[in-house]
């Protein structure tokens, strides 16, 4: 009777790995996708074959089983609990294939980031999301199920420094909005290594309760919201972390994008920028700090005539003490006094410092995005309004792509119109007629990346 519970467990664990690995052998034979990504689902096919053949040594044809029943269980929940895991990450990958994916905007910025001796040879792979957002799937508990799995069945070993960046369906093919990958990137690398330590995780702790015990309520001591205001710091230092470097690396294209993605869902940018969220901290004070970046890097010389920069000043000069908290909690007086603790200790000067710090030390030797911008500007803002990819006559001068991702986005927020003298037959006044080249700026850009990456290799 035992061995037939055996049977039944190894039988449903074969069939759930049996689903998956059809369902990958399916795709890649219909879709080409990106290096890493196509790398991860043959690692999973891989890891299917190996448990296969580890659940048929345990399930003996002549009716014995090959394992006592608590190891056998015990194995078997390991290789269920890894499937599980790699269940959650294998459709999203398998919806971003060549097609769906800005590829050499993926490839740049995988040799671009991987080249940061903090994350030094890190791949990322590139999933699809149903959502108008952008998120890096974390991948600690995937790396530790992985490595059981391995420990269990054997079969191939998975890629060190792995990181699964999403992006919206919505703009699988583009450019502008894409930017907001590097934010992502600036999660990984805090994942990878460690943005808080214990100590500061003490410090934080100390300096909350003893804020909350100033405030100290008989009824409901404010103490008790410690380790959610805490973890809560910690989320929103981990956001201003991953702003900067992404500003850091990738440029003012950055903040762009971010400022266009708000201009897509916000009615009034000024005021909902005041606003925390549960697990973001307000636009207004992420602005804030993205700015000190771009002025230190000399972006204020090409930007400072943009609308874009004008608002950007403004929001930047927002006292904080006109943040405001999310809606959820603004009719509880306790919550009010906790938020307002929170807000002043994640605002205070040496704890914004240390997170600037914190990204310079861990980008140090980055090329500097807009001195690469200043030496190729006015070449490609040439291309642009004739309509050609940003190119030059000698292959071995081919504009750097940071110099063309944020080449584009300034051309397109404030040079739109030689485009339109170029093109007379598109006119400016057709919405249509808009999408179509800015569309086609987009492409330009990234065929302009693309071909940087081929002379290059």
């Amino acid at each position: 009777m035992s061995h037939n519970i055996d049977l039944h467990k190894c039988t449903a664990t074969f069939k759930l790995v049996y689903s998956l690995q059809e369902l990958i052998a399916s795709a890649r034979a219909d879709k080409t996708y990106p290096k890493w990504s196509d790398n991860f689902l043959k690692y999973c096919e891989g890891t299917a074959d190996a448990t296969f053949d580890r659940l048929k040594s345990w399930s003996d044809i002549n009716g014995k089983g090959t394992l006592p029943l608590p190891m056998l269980s015990q194995r078997l929940s390991i290789i269920i609990h890894g499937w599980e895991l790699l269940h959650s990450f294998i459709k999203p990958i398998l919806d971003a294939d060549n097609l769906n994916v800005p590829y050499p905007l993926v490839h740049f910025l995988t040799e671009h980031v991987g080249k940061l001796e903090k994350v030094k040879q890190a791949k990322f792979v590139i999933e699809i999301s149903s959502d108008l957002n952008y998120f890096q799937h974390q991948h600690t508990d995937l790396r530790r199920a992985t490595f059981f799995l391995q420990t269990v069945v054997g079969g191939p070993p998975i890629e060190p420094r792995l990181g699964f960046l999403a992006l919206p369906c919505s703009q699988s093919k583009g450019l502008f909005m894409n930017c907001l990958l590097y934010h992502e990137v600036g999660h990984f690398i805090a994942e990878e290594t460690g943005l808080i330590s214990p100590t500061e995780r003490s410090e934080l702790r100390d300096e909350l309760k003893n804020e909350f015990q100033k405030q100290h309520n008989e009824v409901a001591p404010l103490k008790q919201y410690l380790p959610w205001a805490v973890t809560t710091i910690e989320g929103f230092m981990e956001e201003l972390f991953s702003d900067l470097v992404a500003v850091k690396l990738i440029g003012l294209a950055y903040t762009l994008s971010y400022m266009e993605l708000l201009r897509l869902v916000r009615k009034d940018l000024s005021q909902e920028s005041l606003r925390f969220s549960i697990d973001h901290p307000s636009d207004a004070l992420r602005f804030r700090e993205q700015l000190k970046v771009l002025k230190k890097d000399g972006w204020a010389q090409y930007a400072n005539n943009l609308t874009q920069w004008k608002k950007l000043n403004s929001i930047a000069k927002i006292s904080e003490k006109q943040y405001s908290i999310p809606f959820d909690y603004q009719s509880d007086p306790e919550m009010l006094k906790v938020w307002k603790i929170l807000i002043g200790c994640l605002c205070k000067r040496r704890r914004i410092k240390s997170i600037h710090t914190k990204v310079d030390s861990y980008l140090a030797g980055r090329d500097n995005p807009c001195d690469l911008y200043g030496k190729y500007g006015e070449q490609i803002e040439k291309c642009f309004s004739h309509g050609i990819v940003p190119c030059s006559q000698e292959s071995s001068n081919i504009p750097h792509p940071l110099a063309v991702i944020n080449g584009s986005f300034l051309f397109w927020i404030s040079a739109m119109e030689k485009l339109y003298d170029t093109v007379p037959s598109r006119s400016e006044k057709n919405i249509k007629d808009r999408a179509f080249l800015e569309n086609r700026v987009e492409m330009w850009c990234l065929k302009a990346v693309e071909d940087w990456l081929i002379t290059t290799k």
